[in-house]
């Protein structure tokens, strides 16, 4: 393996350690103390903001995959790689959902 090519990796790496640890990692440390008040004080409201915080690190899960590997279209056709960018898009939680209807042919 070559020199440029072991850096690119290391690189590549170390961005997705830093993008785990500030991105994901928060999301999902905040969402834990949110549970555990929820559970103390019985408050629907930290309930909602828990499910709230669980969306926010799924979404940022999904997107490092994407980064990481993002042929999607390669390896599952058009219509799934068009319909999973719709949900990236969505936001069912405001009201939006984005929905791409693709017409069978034949």
């Amino acid at each position: 393996m070559t020199l440029q090519r072991r850096n690119a990796q290391e690189q590549e790496r170390y961005e997705i350690s830093h993008e785990l640890r500030d991105n994901v990692s928060q999301v999902l440390t905040t969402r834990k103390l949110l549970m555990e008040t929820a559970a103390k004080e019985n408050d629907n409201n930290f309930i909602r903001l828990s499910s709230e915080h669980l969306q926010l690190a799924i979404d940022e899960i999904r997107n490092l995959s994407h980064q990481l590997n993002p042929a999607t279209l390669k390896h599952t056709g058009l219509e799934e790689s068009v319909n999973d960018h719709a949900r990236v898009f969505s936001e069912p939680e405001k009201g939006f959902e984005l929905q791409v209807l693709i017409p069978k042919q034949g």
